[in-house]
């Protein structure tokens, strides 16, 4: 009887068992079998977002038909679609970022410049805590060198260099070493953990291998080199303006000494310097020219010589002296002028005596007087 159950038994087993195969195949039958998938986010997203545009397309032209999403549609998961190396980066991500991409899915075109301004202000960050870490990370290095030795107790103990480095420090067992005190004080006063600093380094790495932040610093680099370039124009032109000046400058001063020394030498109609004083008077009259703005010299000159006392002085009693001497010429010259009349008027020839009638007059002074006058005149 035991064997005939046990031979009654064995087909249901297998039935059983054909049934489970069956069962699963059937729930494997609705999902077809998925390609590796090596799509970029980007990809995703602007798939994405045209099937997003389809629907709307379909919807407006057809507006009495209100298409509601099936249980199904709303249970599948966006990242299903993305390879091994997006979810990474997804994981990656703050929730912030999270956030961000999953809102991919409901107006991707947006999202996408959302996340793509969201990931700069990350870079930024990323490349201002790398700028944080980069003078120490030459005292790092000597960090690293100097736990080479501890190479084996940190593979013994499975830590890496920053977790060895911070068992170190709880330990207190290289507090005398320089390198190692100044880098945990320098990145204590920064707050960074000296365990973040190989990630941060890395972070920055990786940013900088993103195709958008190439991008950005292409642009970056760009801008710099634009603005070295317009800083380049700029001092070209400021030197070649002050060039410009100076030469300009240059002639103007020739110029000027041409005029002095033009000026200096010139004579009067005698052949005498018709400047005497320039020499005692030329720093006058420069104080004179930048006060007044003047640059006629003759003016300058003359204004110059009257304001020193000594040369004032000169010129009033030279100025005295030819008032008299003037004075003294015009008395002579008058009195010459007036014998001259008188002896015109009494000339022997108009008025002819005889001698007996000259006698008449009882004196010959008259006459004498006449010829003296004439002949001092």
């Amino acid at each position: 009887m035991l064997d005939e159950e046990m031979m009654e038994e064995a087909p249901q087993e297998e039935v059983s068992t054909e049934q489970v195969e069956e069962q699963s195949e059937a729930q494997v039958e609705p999902v077809a079998p998925q390609e590796p998938n090596n799509r970029s986010l980007r990809d995703v997203i602007e798939e994405s977002a045209k099937k997003l545009e389809e629907e709307e397309a379909q919807t407006k032209e057809q507006p009495q038909q209100v298409v509601k999403p099936t249980l199904e549609a709303q249970k599948i998961d966006p990242m299903s679609q993305w390879n091994l190396e997006q979810k990474k980066f997804f994981q990656s991500l703050s929730p912030d970022g999270q956030r961000i991409v999953q809102s991919m899915f409901r107006n991707p075109a947006k999202a996408y410049e959302k996340a793509t301004l969201y990931h700069k202000d990350q870079y930024a960050q990323a490349e201002a805590r790398y700028k944080q870490v980069e003078p120490v990370l030459n005292e790092y290095k000597t960090i690293q060198q100097l736990f080479a030795k501890h190479a084996e107790d940190m593979k013994r103990e499975g830590l890496d260099i920053p977790a060895y480095v911070a068992k170190l420090y709880n330990e207190a067992d290289i507090a005398t070493n320089h390198s190692d005190q100044f880098l945990a004080g320098y990145l204590s006063v920064k707050g960074i953990d000296p365990q973040d600093v190989p990630y941060i380094v890395e972070d920055y790495a990786r940013r900088q291998n993103d195709p958008v932040f190439q991008r950005v610093e292409r642009v970056s680099s760009w801008v710099e080199k634009e603005e070295a370039r317009k800083e380049q124009q700029e001092r070209e032109a400021k030197e070649a303006a002050e060039a410009k000046r100076e030469q300009q400058e240059q002639i103007e001063r020739q110029e000027a000494e041409e005029r002095w020394t033009t000026f200096a030498q010139t004579v009067d109609e005698q052949g005498n310097p018709k400047y005497p004083y320039l020499d005692e008077v030329s720093n006058l009259m420069v104080k004179i020219s930048e006060q007044q703005n003047e640059f006629d010299l003759d003016r300058l000159y003359n204004q110059a010589i009257w304001m020193n006392p000594e040369i004032r002085s000169k010129l009033i009693e030279m100025e005295r002296q030819t008032a008299i001497q003037q004075q003294l010429d015009q008395t002579r010259v008058g009195r010459a002028k007036q014998a001259a009349k008188t002896s015109i008027k009494t000339s022997p020839r108009d008025t002819v005596v005889p001698q007996k009638k000259a006698d008449q007059f009882g004196d010959r002074n008259l006459i004498e007087y006449f010829v003296d006058s004439a002949e001092n005149s």
